[in-house]
């Protein structure tokens, strides 16, 4: 909402990174979709004053106390908001993306052990994927990077082709 651009700018990926980038920030530095890599970052190259934090309503981590032991002050700007809708998973689909723990919650919920054993689950990270661990999907990849290219490319690839695969029996 200002017009500074010369204020750090602190991002978990790459993609929201190029994104200040093009709205001209010029000190944009990337944790490349890891948290703990974030809080060690700013830890590394603190701001002068105070952090704001646009980020969603119910966080999934609270990234406020983490810099706090850092000298960081840390304000939350709630900007969006996850919400679960009514929808039912769709009959004719082959396999699952999933981005967060939260939306794997919501699935599990919904997606019974007779649907789940004939679909491939893609997961963006380990933790995503945590929930829906208790469903016998016939196979479970884990993106080697946790961001959406890297998700994204376990579909183009063979089944089994990525080194982080598991299956339901492992």
């Amino acid at each position: 909402l200002s017009k500074r651009r010369n204020l750090p700018v602190y991002t978990v990926g790459a993609a929201t990174a190029e994104a200040a980038r093009q709205a001209g920030f010029g000190a944009v530095s990337s944790a490349d979709g890891d948290i703990n890599v974030l809080v060690a970052l700013i830890a590394v190259h603190p701001p002068k004053g105070r952090l704001l934090w646009p980020g969603p309503t119910a966080p999934a981590g609270d990234l406020a106390r983490q810099l706090e032991p850092h000298g960081v002050s840390c304000v939350l700007l709630p900007v969006y908001e996850t919400v679960a809708t009514a929808q039912g998973v769709p009959e004719a689909i082959d396999g699952l993306l999933i981005h967060s723990p939260k939306a794997a919650r919501v699935l599990s919920e919904r997606l019974g052990p007779e649907t789940s054993r004939s679909l491939r689950l893609y997961a963006i990270s380990a933790a995503a994927a945590a929930p829906l661990a208790h469903l016998p999907f016939a196979l479970t990849e884990i993106a080697s990077e946790p961001d959406e290219t890297a998700l994204l490319g376990l579909t183009a690839r063979p089944v089994g082709a990525n080194k982080r695969t598991m299956t339901t029996t492992e």
